[in-house]
């Protein structure tokens, strides 16, 4: 009997108040290596892949650990910059890892225009550099 690798749960956006379906990957991974850089190799899955959650209604998307950490003025800065944009996307089930790229690239995006710790920048930008090492692109990766 195989145990599947992810599950799907219900989260609420914080600047739309909507819920939505994220996927999230379960803990019990087999780690294959790791690299200098702390960026680990799992056998099954990347859960890269899924650390970005999206709001498929109003297109506001950060890093899992954050993803509610946003203050009333960032919310507002984000809301501005979403109200000009057509979000028809979404992003359920298993991802690939060009839509894991586009996450990434859209939370960084959406982190700088909140002016987000440099900590939390530099944290999103390695994770991108190592989607684009998996992928064996390495001019995206440096």
């Amino acid at each position: 009997m195989s145990v599947e690798l992810t599950y799907v749960t219900e989260k609420t956006c914080p600047l739309c108040q909507t819920e939505f379906h994220v996927t999230r990957v379960r803990s019990k991974l087999r780690t294959v290596r790791q690299d200098t850089d702390f960026n680990t190799v799992y056998e099954d899955i990347n859960p890269l892949y899924y650390s970005i959650w999206f709001c498929s209604n109003c297109g506001y998307d950060a890093q899992d650990s954050v993803f509610s950490e946003i203050l009333d003025q960032q919310a507002k800065k984000i809301k501005v910059f979403l109200d000009d944009c057509d979000v028809t996307i979404d992003f359920p089930g298993m991802r690939s890892r060009e839509q894991a790229i586009l996450l990434f690239k859209l939370a960084i995006y959406q982190s700088e225009l909140i002016e987000a710790k440099n900590s939390r920048m530099a944290g999103l930008y390695l994770r991108l550099a190592w989607l684009y090492r998996e992928a064996g692109d390495n001019m995206m990766e440096h």
